[in-house]
Order: C-alpha cells, then sequence, then structure tokens
C-alpha cells in the first residue's frame, strides 16, 4: 500500500533536493542540511519512521547519496532489474529504480516486491524475481572485497575517510578478504548521456519560453553545466556506456565486492547548496557504477564530529543483489548505526 507522495529535486535532476516549487525537506539529523537528492524526500520518510521503505531513482546517486545523507540504507539495483514504466525519466540509458529502507533486509524484502520483468518497460530485463532475503544470514567469510586506491578515495573529508575505513576494518574482522584494486573506468570526464537525454525528453518545456522560465536554478545549471554536447560526443559516450559494461563485468570476475565511501563529505548547508558553485560542482561517488549498470548498496557507517551520518557503500555484479545485500546485513548485524534515529529536534 502506497502512504502518499515524497518531495525530490526538480524532475530528479539534481543532488541538493532544494525545489522553489515544493519546498526542501531539511536533513532529519539537522534542519540546517539538505537531505540529497534527488529521493531526498524519499530518504527523510524513512529515517523518520514515517514508511517502511520508500522508492527512489538513481542516475548517478540519486538513492545512495540521500541514503547516506540521512542515515538509511538505499539500493541502487541492476540496471534493468526493476520496471522504470510510469517514472519521469532523467536518462532512459542510466537510470535505475530501486528502495530505500532502513536496513539491507528491508531493502531484500522490498526489491522481492519491485523486481521482475515488465514487457511494457523496452528496457527491463527479462529476469525473474528472486528471494533476496535467502541466505542473507549467511554472512561474508571468504567474500573478496576490492578496495580502490584510485578516485574514490580523492578529497574525502578527514571524518568520512575515518568512519569508512573503521567500516572497513569491520568486513575484515567478519572474515571477508579485502585487497587492492584499481577501477579502470574512471571518466576523465563526466558523459554527457544524462544531459542530452534529459534535455530530449523536456525539449517541449524547453522550447515553450513561460514553461522553460518556471524549472528552477538547479536544474538549469545541471542542464547547462558546460558547452552543448555534440552527437558525436553522445555517440561515443553510448559507445564508451558498453565497453563499461565489459569492463566491469571483468573486474567482478577478480572480486565478489567492491567497497567504497558513498559521500566524500556530510551532508552540506542549505545555504551552501543553494550557490551556482556548488550546484555545477556537486557529483556523488559511484556514477560509474550507473554506466555498467552494477548493483550498489549504500549502508550507514557512522556518524561524524558534527552529528551528521556517513555512508558506506557496497558494489556487487550485474544481477548480484542477493550477495550484496547478504554483504550489507552481515555489517548491519555487526554495527547498530542503522538502528540509530534522528531526535524530534534536530
Amino acid at each position: 500500500m502506497l502512504a502518499g507522495k515524497t518531495n525530490l529535486h526538480e524532475f530528479a535532476y539534481g543532488g541538493t533536493n532544494l525545489n522553489p516549487h515544493f519546498g526542501t525537506p531539511p536533513n532529519p539529523w539537522n534542519r540546517d542540511r539538505i537531505p540529497g537528492g534527488s529521493s531526498g524526500g524519499s530518504a527523510v520518510a524513512v529515517a523518520l519512521g514515517m514508511a517502511f521503505c520508500a522508492t527512489g531513482s538513481d542516475t548517478g546517486g540519486s538513492i545512495r547519496g540521500p541514503a547516506a545523507y540521512c542515515g538509511v540504507t538505499g539500493l541502487k539495483p541492476t540496471f534493468g532489474l526493476i520496471s522504470r514504466r510510469g517514472v519521469t525519466p532523467v536518462s532512459m540509458n542510466l537510470d535505475h529504480v530501486g528502495p530505500i529502507a532502513r536496513s539491507a533486509l528491508d531493502c531484500a524484502l522490498a526489491v522481492r516486491v519491485m523486481a521482475g520483468h515488465d514487457p511494457r518497460d523496452p528496457y527491463s530485463a527479462p529476469v525473474p524475481a528472486e528471494d533476496y532475503a535467502a541466505g542473507i544470514d549467511v554472512g561474508i567469510r571468504g567474500l573478496r572485497i576490492g578496495v580502490p586506491t584510485n578516485h574514490f578515495f580523492d578529497g574525502l573529508e578527514p571524518g568520512v575517510k575515518a568512519l569508512v575505513r573503521s567500516a572497513l576494518d569491520v568486513l575484515d574482522d567478519l572474515g571477508a578478504d579485502l585487497m587492492d584494486i584499481e577501477i579502470p573506468w574512471v571518466a576523465s570526464r563526466p558523459s554527457c548521456i544524462t544531459r542530452v537525454e534529459f534535455s530530449a525528453f523536456h525539449r517541449e518545456r524547453i522550447e515553450d519560453r513561460d514553461l522553460f522560465a518556471e524549472m528552477c536554478k538547479g536544474t538549469l545549471t545541471r542542464m547547462w553545466d558546460s558547452e552543448r554536447p555534440t552527437a558525436a560526443q553522445y555517440y561515443d559516450d553510448l559507445q564508451r556506456k558498453a565497453e563499461l559494461v565489459r569492463l566491469g563485468a571483468d573486474l567482478m570476475g577478480r572480486v565478489d565486492l567492491i567497497a567504497t565511501p558513498g559521500v566524500p563529505r556530510t551532508a552540506p548547508t542549505i545555504a551552501e547548496a543553494g550557490t551556482e558553485s556548488f550546484l555545477r560542482s556537486h557529483r556523488y561517488p559511484g556514477g560509474e557504477f550507473n554506466q555498467s549498470g552494477q548493483p550498489t548498496l549504500s549502508v550507514p557507517c557512522g556518524f561524524a564530529v558534527d552529528g551528521l551520518p556517513v555512508g558506506l557503500m557496497l558494489t556487487g555484479g550485474r544481477w548480484k543483489e542477493r550477495l550484496l545485500l547478504r554483504a550489507g546485513h552481515a555489517y548491519q548485524m555487526a554495527t547498530d548505526w542503522h538502528v540509530r534515529r534522528p531526535t524530534a529536534d534536530a
């Protein structure tokens, strides 16, 4: 049963959830901070206990980022596992729909209901849904977990880095085999796929002067954050995306999971997030896994000195949701970050 609708970033195209039309939901741990976006309202609702589970969409981190900022658990499943029929698209080649919930176990129960082939969604994969909670208590002893030596740990707030490293120690204590890896497909520039496909879907709105004027600053800033892409650039990026699927599969032949930070810092203030420089620069880690279509899970892994939550991101091979959720559950059974609740006066 649906309990209601939650707020999100305009057209799901941004990571702040600043919304001049319907208001900005505050971070449940500090009302001066953003909840992240685009699925910020969903993460807030779960963190405050308003819902067992909420849906989100993720084109470059819009499930995992809000989950990390709000201290809850978010799953971006394998591309095509959950139908996107009825969802206003940002990028048909990169959008993923998935659950935000309190725990990996709750995500497993939710995705069992959400997953499955939908012939009315041309991007839906003909893969049957599984019982994603089956075997979730097996543990992670002997799993090979790769920890990237490039890109993901660059530019982290010191407190965030310390909490993620502590989370890796927990995985090690649980019997996982941690090993250094290099992610071979980190992009030297952002892909233009999202901007091209978002603009194409909204072309009538963009061409209508009155409708265009109603779009918020954050959406316009992200849409035109650099030169207009050419058809050749769009084609090249689609070819590159296909290559990333292959590279991701090759990497997951050497490790079972990848562990990275969920966010590089704790939630920014609402005032900071509204600046043009922040709107242009703010991107979540892990957008590469939207390109490769791999499932990724964000679990809370502690609180920084400012009292705000931080997330650990675990990524698996395509169609390996059960393994991914099993690892998240094992971590959460060894810690209590996912059961912490914000106070009413936060």
